[in-house]
């Protein structure tokens, strides 16, 4: 197979996953790994794909609902675990990922007060008896459905939370990294006004290094993941770890 022709098939491999891997490549194609390199520059100079640590991701972000339904059954299981570490009457800060929008389904029996920026996780809460719904008001981001900018940064500043939990675009050599630079700024002031941290992070984030950093993993109290051991070793190489890990088994 030709270069051009593998690089298609590499760009279409990544309309269907979030990550396609340098060693994907090569167990695909029969390639080394210096071929498979080669072709991820190539595919990044047409503005096909991002790189990634030992891979690549898709240049264009899917939209909430796509995402959403990407690792599906890993979500659901991290969001379940996650519920666990929720009081009943507590305050809870939840950002706008998708792992952390199937929360709603597990914490139906418990009294909350939940603060979000996201328009579908407000929704969802919303639907609940026993759980009062605060929205962080600002522009809402079309793609990702939140409301983002300096009017929700400030308005966090009304709230002390029990508990934020956040979901991670990457976790990199100790960082938690995002494709957004509002993100990470919500995230960042969720971390400082909340008393403990879960980050909920499926096998697929591990590794995955995006433009902006978040904080360092040490800032997390929990984080919840279903990747093995290996992987999660590798994500927090070189940096700081976080003061447990919860593996689920999905």
């Amino acid at each position: 197979m030709d270069q051009d022709a593998r690089l298609q098939q590499i760009a279409q491999w990544l309309q269907s996953q979030p990550l396609v891997t340098v060693r994907d490549i090569c167990e695909r194609f029969g390639v080394s790994r210096d071929t498979a390199r080669r072709d991820l520059v190539k595919l990044q100079e047409q503005g096909t794909i991002m790189r990634a640590r030992g891979g690549a991701v898709p240049a264009a972000v899917p939209d909430f609902r796509q995402r959403q339904d990407e690792q599906a059954e890993s979500k659901r299981a991290l969001a379940a675990a996650a519920a666990s570490y929720i009081r009943d009457g507590a305050t809870v800060f939840l950002d706008a990922s998708t792992t952390v929008s199937y929360l709603a389904e597990f914490v139906k029996e418990k009294r909350l007060t939940v603060v979000t920026a996201s328009v579908p996780i407000a929704r969802s809460f919303a639907e609940l008896e026993g759980t009062d719904v605060y929205t962080l008001g600002g522009r809402v981001n079309k793609r990702d459905l939140y409301a983002s900018g300096s009017m929700v940064i400030a308005m966090l500043d009304y709230f002390r939370a029990d508990v934020a939990l956040l979901g991670a675009c990457g976790v990199y050599r100790g960082e938690m990294t995002v494709q957004d630079a509002e993100d990470a700024m919500i995230k960042q002031k969720m971390i400082a006004r909340s008393d403990e941290v879960l980050l909920l992070a499926d096998r697929t984030k591990l590794g995955m290094r995006l433009p902006f950093s978040v904080g360092a993993l040490e800032d997390v109290d929990v984080l919840l993941t279903d990747a093995p051991a290996e992987a999660v070793q590798q994500a927090k190489a070189g940096g700081a770890a976080p003061k447990h890990i919860h593996t689920v088994g999905i």
